[in-house]
This record gives structure tokens, sequence and C-alpha cells, in this order.
């Protein structure tokens, strides 16, 4: 198929196509790793703080050890070629979930697998449904593009949250989160179906993976701002994560209203996009950088203030998960401006692009990973008191990781220098 044959009906279909791919998919990686379902279900099978922790890392660790060689395998043989397998796959091992509880005393380590081999898919499709976007959207409607896609799926998610926790109620039934996962591993199955009614154009053959390599390593502003990325997302990556395991372990809040928690905290996002790309067109990516910092840190420090479940402190809480939502949205799209960027500047923009959004990847992963570490360790204090007030192991990590946010801010100067030295050519 060449340039000619995707334009005019089967440039619109196709974007159509590619939207209803995106969101039918979409609820399955948000249970994955952006919202309480997958941590309660993991409670439900007795996985501990680490794993249930643990496994909302895994895309983000996947995408980053993976995005790359799966990104030349990808050019290699085509795209669809490998994208359809990947996807029946991810279809298969999301639906297996759902059976787990009938495998006993194994179950919570075939989560990990299973959520694993799904981890590796969703790498296979952000790294080959990009490349057929770019033949199908035109760069002067991108912007809105994508804008349609995100509002589609995360309203569609939005919807689902509701719904979700009206039937887990105060205390999720096994059987229920099932019958969710199973029904969400249903709605994947049609993803597949949109996914290959999407045209794909040809592509010359690439060059040997090593000399991809080598053009990233020596990009000094791809690699100074992917390594801020990286510190930034390890304080600032697990904040929602985290809050759910607080609200259910140490508050006590009922399943239904953690479930809440993860629907204002995508309400919050949806504003954020929106926001977020009012701010960067006014006033650039690094100011909105600055202002994330400082609100990601002030976020952690005001958990400090909850330690209860009264109407009172889970009115709070629910206000800075929406907030913390909101900025956290509006960060990503700073993100993807500055990465942009940076990567067209790049000899190869593909492979660019993918290591910058790994590292992005490896530094949310890696929150979430050392924080269900940390929580399980037993190196922080079950209790501690300060002032008359008693604090727990969530507030020490709460503490810690605001300070962290602060602390990189130092960082911030490589986001100027980057794309200054991008443009440069260095």
């Amino acid at each position: 198929m060449d340039n000619s044959e995707i334009s005019g009906p089967l440039q619109k279909k196709a974007q159509r196509w590619a939207i209803l791919s995106a969101t039918y998919g979409a609820l399955a990686a948000l249970i994955i790793s952006d919202s309480s379902v997958i941590i309660l279900y993991a409670a439900a099978l007795e996985a501990g703080t680490f794993l249930s922790l643990f496994t909302t890392a895994l895309q983000n660790i996947s995408y980053f050890l993976l995005v790359i060689p799966i990104a030349y395998i990808i050019e290699r043989y085509g795209i669809k070629k490998v994208l359809i397998p990947g996807l029946v796959t991810a279809s298969v091992s999301f639906t297996l979930i759902a059976a787990l509880p009938w495998f006993g005393r194994h179950a919570k380590y075939l989560l990990i697998v299973c959520i694993g081999i799904y981890a590796i898919t969703a790498t296979v499709y952000n790294a080959g449904l990009y490349p057929l976007l770019m033949d199908i959207v035109p760069g002067n409607v991108r912007g809105r593009f994508f804008a349609r896609m995100r509002i589609t799926y995360q309203v569609l998610c939005l919807i689902c949250l509701v719904i979700i926790s009206r039937l887990v109620g105060k205390e999720a039934p096994v059987h229920i989160l099932q019958i969710i996962i199973a029904v969400v591993g249903l709605m994947t199955v049609v993803r597949i179906y949109y996914t290959a009614k999407l045209p794909e154009l040809p592509r010359p053959k690439p060059l040997p993976i090593r000399e991809y390599l080598g053009q990233i390593l020596r990009n000094q502003s791809l690699m100074g701002f992917s390594v801020y990325l990286f510190c930034l997302y390890f304080f600032a990556g697990a904040g929602a994560q985290i809050t759910f395991m607080f609200a259910k372990e140490n508050l006590g809040m009922p399943d239904s209203t953690i479930v809440l928690l993860s629907f204002y905290y995508m309400a919050g996002a949806i504003a954020g996009f929106f926001a977020g790309g009012w701010f960067v067109d006014r006033f650039g990516n690094k100011k909105l950088f600055f202002i994330a910092h400082l609100s990601f840190g002030l976020l952690c420090f005001s958990m400090l203030a909850i330690h209860t479940a009264s109407t009172a402190d889970t009115l709070f809480i629910f206000t800075l998960l929406t907030v913390y939502g909101l900025i956290t949205a509006a960060a990503s799209i700073a993100v993807s401006s500055e990465t942009f960027v940076i990567a067209g500047y790049s000899p190869n923009p593909t492979f660019a692009l993918a290591i910058g959004v790994g590292l992005h990847q490896a530094g949310i992963g890696g929150a979430r990973i050392f924080s269900g570490w940390i929580l399980d360790s037993g190196l922080l204090a079950p209790v501690w008191t300060l002032n008359g007030t008693e604090y727990t192991r969530y507030h020490s990590v709460f503490l810690l990781y605001g300070l962290g946010v602060l602390v990189t801010a130092v960082l911030l100067s490589l986001v100027t220098v980057s794309a200054t030295k991008a443009r440069a050519g260095m």
C-alpha cells in the first residue's frame, strides 16, 4: 500500500478504527496499572503489599526493558505481523487472570506470570500502534486526534469505574472481581478486530540495532532529559497506588470507596490533559515541570494530615487524588511535548522516542516496586510519633517521596539544556 491509498475516506475510517482499538483496550491497561481494581484482586489472593504494588509496575518495567528490541523486530518483520499475535496473547493472558482463584495457593504467583505476559504484549501494542498512526493521522490534525482518542477512552473508563464501584460493595467478593476481569478481557478481543483493519505502509529495511543504540547513547540532549524524567517519576510515579493501599490497609475504607478513588483520580487526569495542553502552549514546558515538582511535593506532604476514615479525611483524600491526577496528566503533556522536540532532532526519532519514554516508564515502575519493597521490608517503623500525633509506615513513604520530588527539582536545568542541545544537534 502506498501513501495515495491512505487518504480521503480510508484515512477517516482508519482514524476511527484506531480510536476504537485504543478504547477497547484502555480499561484492561487501566485495571493493571492505574486503578485500584488489581490491588483489590491481589489482596483477595493474599498477595501482600509488595506483590500488589509490583503488579502495577510490570507494564512500565516491560516498556523500559523491551521497547527498543520490540521496535526493532516490528521494523524488521512488519508492524501487524507482530502486533496481531501480540494482541491475541494479551487477550488470553488477561482473561486467564479471572480464573486464578481456582489455583489455590499458587494463584498469587500465577497473577505475576499473567500480568507479566500482558505487560510484554502491551509494549508490543504501544511500539506498533504509533508508527501506524503516523501513517493515517496527518501532522496538522494530530493534536485534535490524540485529544479525541484520550477523551473517548478515558470517559469510557470513568463510566466503567462507577459501575465497578457499585458492584464491589463494601468488601469486594472474589467472584465479582473475576466477572469484571473476564468482561474486560473480552473487550480486548474487540481491540484485535479494529487493529487488524488499520492500513499499513511498507517500510525500509532497518539498520542493525547496534547502530541505533550507538546513536541513542551519543545523544547528550536525549539522555540528559531522559535521566531527569526517570528521577522525577521515581518519586512521583507511585503516589496514587500507595494512596489506594493506604486507604484500604490503614484507613479501612470499603472497597467501593477505593474504586471511587480511582474514578476521581481519572477525572482529575481528564481535566489535566486539557489544562496541560493549554499551559504548555501558553507558558512552555519548563514552567509546567516546575509547578509539577511543587505540586507533587505538597500533595505528598498533605497526606501526612490524614489519619482516619472520617468524613473530613475522606473528602480530603478524594480531593488530593483528584488534584494528583490533574497534575500527573498535565505533566505528561509537557513530557510528550519536550520528548517530541528532542526526538525530532535525532537521526532516528522512533528509537529516540523509545528511550525517552522508556526511562520515563522505568521511573514509574521503579517507584512502585521500591514502594512495595520498602513497605513490606520492615525497615520502616510501623508507628512513630511526632508532637503527639501518630504516623504509620505509609506516612513515612509519603514524606520520603515529597522530599525526593523537591530535591530533584535541581535537575530542571536539564529540560532547557536538553532542548537547546537538540537543536544544535548534540
